[in-house]
């Protein structure tokens, strides 16, 4: 997506998060003298909130990861086949997957859902590459079994 159309979201999902107390309302606009200027209260209020949740990097790194993972549109050819009783999994091609180390953990995003597993599972789901389940370790198993119950990956 273009830049202009991350900002939008951006901004779409900070409006969400106010609560009724942290939005817009008419006593921002009582010190005003001029009807229609913009007092500087009001731009200084949409200032803080605005720094609020983009100097946040980790809060903008997670929004970004999951915006840039939302499913945009599927391939009727690529959505799972349902269990053949293969052991190799793949994350299906219509998905897009992406993820952000941390420290010596990932965070694995996934049409806009996360999970916390090593980077290498991380790494082996972006990369769309078959992962035998009894090849990882326990904390991995249980990611991948919750990927897979969530119908995102595939038997190869």
């Amino acid at each position: 997506p273009v830049t202009g159309e991350s900002l939008l979201e951006s901004t779409q999902t900070i409006v969400e998060e106010l609560t009724e107390d942290n939005r817009f309302t008419d006593n921002l606009y009582q010190n005003t003298q001029n009807p229609g200027a913009l007092a500087s209260e009001t731009i200084e209020h949409l200032h803080k909130t605005l720094q609020q949740h983009f100097n946040n990097k980790n809060k903008l790194a997670d929004w970004f990861a999951r915006y840039m993972t939302e499913p945009r549109r599927q391939s009727p050819d690529l959505l799972p086949t349902g269990n053949t009783g293969s052991e190799l999994w793949a994350l299906n091609a219509s998905h897009r997957a992406a993820y952000r180390e941390n420290g010596d953990k990932a965070q694995v995003y996934i049409d806009g859902q996360s999970w916390a597993c090593s980077t290498s599972l991380a790494q082996t789901l972006c990369a769309y590459q078959p992962i035998a389940l009894n090849t990882l370790n326990q904390e991995d198993q249980t990611v991948l079994m919750e990927i897979i119950d969530d119908d995102i990956l595939c038997e190869k």
